[in-house]
């Protein structure tokens, strides 16, 4: 409680979903994403029917990830002492469950962000992090301070100009669309099959991932 009476808020964490099969924290797409992405639309962006539906079980997940926004941007040290405090009890005695995913909807919202997220990973070697994101200068310029224990793939998108030294320095996860094919993606990607709670590659390292567009 606060001191006028009324409960304070929490960081909302997912144990799990149906889509990664791992615990996770989001934030809202849009809000948090490269500012005129173009993949941000109800077409493009797998997150907005979550952030954006009204329906079960749909309702409230909008509302999670804006609170989560909400702590971060008011008092960032709380909002990563409390996800600090779940990965600490997470995983340790069961290694199925010690993995954990940065934002099933949303990116990095700043670089203290980022970095933030760099050291609570090296504080939780035991947890095997991944992430997905559009910031490529962001994580390119901090490439070295990347923890051995995150998997960082920079997400490419057809139209979406990705450095080369981004593509030389990071694992890679393009989206694939028959009908606009990415010369960038290279014949030997690995295919994503969208079973997470089992295949676990986002995890391990694998260079270059292609995902169909669904």
């Amino acid at each position: 409680m606060t001191a006028s009476g009324k409960s304070l808020e929490r960081v909302s964490i997912s144990r799990s979903n149906s889509k990664t099969g791992t615990a996770s924290v989001s934030l809202p797409p849009g809000a948090t994403c490269v500012p005129g992405i173009p993949c941000f639309n109800p077409e493009g962006c797998y997150a907005w029917k979550m952030y954006f539906g009204t329906q079960h079980p749909y309702y409230t997940v909008g509302q999670a990830w804006d609170r989560n926004l909400r702590i971060y941007k008011t008092n960032p040290d709380r909002y990563f002492r409390e996800i600090l405090d779940f990965l600490s009890r997470t995983g340790r005695k069961d290694p199925t469950k010690a993995y954990f995913r940065w934002h099933v909807g949303g990116d990095f919202p700043d670089l203290d962000y980022l970095l933030r997220v760099f050291e609570l990973c090296r504080q939780t070697p035991h947890i095997k992090y991944t992430a997905y994101t559009k910031r490529y200068a962001w994580v390119t310029e901090h490439h070295q301070q990347v923890p051995q224990n995150l998997s960082i793939y920079v997400s490419g998108w057809p139209g979406v100009a990705m450095p080369e030294e981004t593509r030389r320095l990071f694992n890679q996860f393009w989206l694939f669309d028959p009908d606009r094919p990415d010369p960038r993606i290279p014949d030997d990607a690995v295919e994503c099959l969208g079973d997470c709670a089992n295949c676990r590659m986002c995890w391990e390292n694998k260079e270059v991932i292609k995902v169909h567009k669904h």
